[in-house]
């Protein structure tokens, strides 16, 4: 399965980003990355893995939030 990786520029900060998608089920993972939770496959060992076979970093101040985050929105699906 062949997926294409979608990016945007916007010229705001990730904070304004994040708070307008906050309902949308986007999650703030990292300083520097928002991401889908439907896209989100697995977290763990302080990383979320991506349907895409992204994996990307959490750091330990986020990693209990984004955890519990990812149970609460696959358990909701």
């Amino acid at each position: 399965m062949e997926t294409d990786l979608i990016q945007y520029q916007i010229y705001s900060r990730l904070d304004a980003v994040e708070q307008t998608l906050a309902d949308c089920g986007f999650l703030r993972i990292h300083k520097s990355y928002l991401v889908n939770m439907k896209h989100v496959c697995k977290v763990n060992n302080y990383t979320a893995y991506l349907d895409i076979g992204l994996a990307l970093p959490i750091p330990r101040s986020r990693f209990r939030t984004a955890k519990e985050a990812f149970v609460t929105y696959k358990g909701a699906m």
